[in-house]
Parts: C-alpha cells; sequence; structure tokens
C-alpha cells in the first residue's frame, strides 16, 4: 500500500490511495477526538456540543490551569472551514469534486470560500448535503460580482443576516458576513479574499476597515480567508493592534502551517518557478468584552493535502490548502476567568 507524504509531496510504494482528509498533519488520538465532538449534537440548536473529551478537554485544562472538575459541563464548539478554491479552468472538474467531498466530510458549522467562479458555485448550489443542511450568501451566479470569481459564504448554525461591505480594493474585493446565533449566543464570521500581491497599503487599509464595521457590532466575530501575507510581513502588526488571534499561531506555533507551499503543491510550482512557502490562510477571532460570549481556540488543521486522485497525483484540489478550526464559544464571564487564570500561569512560569 502506498501513502501520500505531504511533507514532501511524493507517494510511498506503487498504489496510492485518495485521501482527502489531514490525517498527515493531526496525532490519531485527536482525530478520534474530533470525531467524538462532532456526533455529539445538541437537539435543540443542532449544534455540536462536547463534554471535552481527550484533547479538548486537556486543552481547556491547560488553558485554565485547573483540574477536570468543572469541565466536564457541557461546551459549545464552532467549527469553521476556509478554502480559497483557485479560479483556474485547470483539471477544474476533478478539482470541483475533490473539493465538494472534503467540504461535505468535513461537515462545518460554517464555511468561508474564495475565488468561487460560477460554474463552481452551481456545482455547489447542485449538491444535496448544501440544499438540505446550509443557508448560503450567494444563491444565483450574478451576484459574485464583477471578477470572474468571489467569496461565498455557507451557515448551518441559524443566520439571522448576511451582509456584504464593499472593501477600499481594485479587485473587488468585499468582506461577507453572517449575523449567527449559537447556544443563545449571537456572534459574527465574516471570510475575506484581501488584496493579492504586493499590495500592501491596500490590505492593511481593508483590514482597518474590517475591524472598524465588525467593532461596530460589538459582537464577538471569527474572520476566515486568504489575507494574501506570510507570517514575517508587516500587516500582522495590524492583528496585534486590532486584537485579532491567529487560531494557528495559538494552537500549533511550532508548526509553518503553510498554506500555499511548492515544495508539496506541484499546481503552485508554475506560478512560483522560485518557490513559496507561506501561510496566507488563517482564521482569526476577536472576542469583545461587551459580547455574551468569547471565542476559544481549540483546534486547527489544514484541508485538501492530498492530490484529487492516485491517477492525478500532481493535481491538488487548489493551489492552496484550506483550514479547519474549532473554538469553544464560552460565557464571557468564563472566557474572562479563564484567561486571566491562563495569563497568570505563564507569568509564574517566566
Amino acid at each position: 500500500m502506498s501513502v501520500y507524504n505531504a511533507t514532501t509531496g511524493e507517494w510511498s510504494g506503487n498504489q496510492p490511495q485518495q485521501n482527502t482528509s489531514s490525517a498527515n498533519e493531526a496525532q490519531p488520538a485527536e482525530t478520534e477526538d474530533i470525531a467524538v465532538a462532532r456526533r455529539r449534537t445538541d437537539a435543540d440548536d443542532a449544534v455540536e456540543v462536547c463534554s471535552m473529551p481527550g484533547f479538548l478537554k486537556s486543552s481547556v485544562e491547560r488553558m485554565s490551569g485547573s483540574g477536570s472538575g468543572d469541565l466536564e459541563q457541557q461546551c459549545p464548539v464552532i467549527r469553521v472551514a476556509t478554502f480559497n478554491l483557485w479560479y483556474s479552468t485547470e483539471y477544474r472538474h476533478e478539482r470541483t469534486e475533490a473539493t465538494l467531498q472534503i467540504l461535505h466530510q468535513e461537515d462545518a458549522h460554517v464555511i468561508c470560500l474564495q475565488e468561487v467562479t460560477p460554474d463552481f458555485l452551481a456545482h455547489l448550489l447542485a449538491e444535496p448535503w448544501v440544499q438540505e443542511r446550509y443557508s448560503i450568501s450567494h444563491k444565483e451566479k450574478a451576484s459574485l460580482g464583477v471578477m470572474k470569481y468571489a467569496t461565498v459564504m455557507l451557515s448551518r448554525l441559524e443566520v439571522v443576516s448576511y451582509s456584504t461591505h464593499d472593501m477600499p480594493s481594485f479587485m473587488d474585493r468585499k468582506l461577507i458576513t453572517a449575523q449567527c446565533k449559537i447556544h443563545g449566543h449571537e456572534i459574527i464570521v465574516g471570510t475575506v479574499h484581501l488584496e493579492s500581491e504586493l499590495q500592501v497599503q491596500s490590505r492593511q487599509q481593508q483590514m482597518q476597515c474590517i475591524h472598524q464595521w465588525l467593532g461596530e457590532k460589538n459582537l464577538s466575530y471569527i474572520i476566515a480567508g486568504d489575507f494574501n501575507f506570510g507570517t514575517h510581513a508587516v500587516e500582522n502588526d495590524s492583528l496585534e493592534a486590532y486584537q485579532w488571534e491567529d487560531v494557528w499561531a495559538t494552537k500549533k506555533p511550532s508548526e509553518a502551517g503553510f498554506t500555499r507551499d511548492t515544495v508539496t503543491n506541484k499546481l503552485l510550482q508554475s506560478q512560483y518557478p522560485d518557490g513559496l512557502q507561506a501561510r496566507f490562510d488563517r482564521v482569526v477571532t476577536h472576542t469583545c468584552e461587551s459580547s455574551s460570549c468569547g471565542l476559544e481556540p481549540a483546534y486547527i488543521e489544514r484541508l485538501g493535502l492530498d492530490p484529487v486522485s492516485p491517477e492525478l497525483p500532481h493535481v491538488h484540489p487548489s493551489d492552496h490548502y484550506g483550514l479547519s478550526a474549532t473554538l469553544f464559544v464560552l460565557p464571557q464571564e468564563e472566557f474572562a476567568a479563564r484567561r486571566r487564570r491562563s495569563t497568570g500561569s505563564r507569568c509564574c512560569v517566566q
């Protein structure tokens, strides 16, 4: 049996098997615990809750510094997936089928997509699992805008409203938001595709607008999408200034987490012959003190690490890797208390 190695981008053995999950990145025990958490469903809100088995429980214990006692309570979680789909027509059919399979299997509460083409939107809207479980921000091709692709959001949470905000952009980039209800709390989830290439000032202006717009809502929020800058770019200063917590940096600080990687993703090699390894795609959170809840990162992994099929080992679902992040939704008082204890524990260690 052969296995695809997402670190080297190579197959080992004679008969590669398709695997659209990101198991290369997660430990087996963590994968099992995530599966348990996903299967636990609250009958009233159709939102998963977990009694924090395995890594979920230990994650909060490490954060709070407390024992198991009060951590056995039921704790709602929200899972957000984001994926830049790549608008190219290259292997479009195979990539579309693989991506839809990944998203179906992921079963996230909110799905954030970038570079959605009219063709992909038509396939997405035709999927039975989308029709049965999700509301969607865009329901027809004409709503995608003047470019050949756009950002789109799907939600299986109760959505109070979807909104579109025009950002300062010569590429028609927009912020798409959904104001959602989860276990008696309201939060906002937004998706973005910030300006591409060397447009540093434009990205900074776009983030400033997002910070201002979402700040006026007085709700905790999640932003997921293609931020188009790496971990050493000057734009990272804005993340700190706006108190946007980068979930990958919080949960996996020792792992690079490249979402654009010419070493492992051959679709990207023709675009960057000199090579590129960067973490452009992100999930960030912001907890508003006046909101009823706080958002605590629990887990994050990459999506789409494997080729679309053994017959096409050089074709990945996209020239990006996606992300799936799981977050605790905690009452504001509990969130604040845990953060204080966590800060105190770090100070004692130092």
